[in-house]
């Protein structure tokens, strides 16, 4: 029979569920067992769209029922810390709907945890290259005080994203879910981070595989489309954009009457 592996979600083709070392992440499923543990009876499923539930108290998950198509972040379960970190980075980064469709802890904290490790790890690792390869354009701040204030500017980036995020998916009805859902999706989506272990390649790579995260992430999170998401996107950037024409407008008007107003005065005074 196909089995899934419980790491990753990848497929065991041809295998017998918990006798064969996944081709993905390379863990062996006999490590875990593949029922459901009973601590994730507590944890919660986001409910479908056909239930017509919605904002952040989504059904819970009873013990023994049908395994959804998904599966839940090995970092919200039991194990060792760095490995439940290391497999919930290829869950993230191999399949972004079913990581965020499956069931999960209550609250913010975990994904918040993962976003702080991750992001810091990233800001890290861009220092580092940006030293050794002499490209300080690579970091906005000196490499010390991008380490220093590394956790600040993840914590500050994940809730300025997800608000951002959030706004976008509301405008364009996607916001199935509510915050907690977006901002979790925001938290994980610093997997990529993985990637600035090798210059150039790397920081391009991860990036872009980020944006795939998003919209992957938000669609298996609320429910929705990817295209409602990448709309979502669209119309926030559209919004930005508005807003700081606005801005600039405001401001160069302020210029231009304050140059008039010094011109009306040196002619007065002629």
């Amino acid at each position: 029979m196909n089995g899934k592996c419980p790491y990753c979600g990848a497929a065991l083709a041809g295998q017998e569920e918990g006798q064969a070392e996944c081709p993905v992440c390379g863990e062996n499923p006999r490590d875990q067992a593949w029922e459901r543990p009973a601590a994730q009876a507590a944890f919660t499923l986001p409910p479908s769209p056909e239930t017509g539930l919605g904002g952040d108290a989504p059904t819970a998950v009873a013990a023994g029922g049908p395994e959804p198509e998904a599966f839940t972040l090995a970092w919200e379960g039991e194990g060792p810390l760095l490995k439940n970190l290391w497999r919930t980075t290829w869950q993230v980064l191999l399949h972004p709907v079913k990581s965020f469709r499956g069931p999960a802890r209550p609250g913010q904290a975990w994904a918040l945890a993962y976003a702080l490790i991750m992001g810091t790890l990233g800001n890290a690792l861009q220092a580092l290259w940006s030293q050794v390869l002499d490209k300080p354009e690579w970091v906005a701040l000196p490499a010390m005080w991008g380490l220093i204030l590394a956790p600040l500017i993840v914590l500050a980036s994940v809730y300025v994203s997800a608000a951002f995020t959030h706004l976008g998916l509301l405008m364009v009805g996607g916001a199935k879910r509510g915050f907690t859902a977006t901002m979790r999706v925001v938290g994980y989506a610093y997997a990529p981070a993985i990637f600035f272990l090798a210059p150039f390649v790397g920081m391009v790579v991860g990036n872009v595989w980020t944006l795939v995260i998003y919209i992957g992430g938000l669609a298996g999170a609320h429910g929705v489309s990817g295209w409602r998401v990448v709309w979502a996107y669209l119309l926030v950037l559209i919004l930005l954009l508005a807003i700081a024409s606005i801005i600039a407008l405001l401001a160069g008007a302020g210029l231009v009457l304050g140059f008039l107003s010094q011109m009306m005065e040196k002619s007065g005074g002629i």
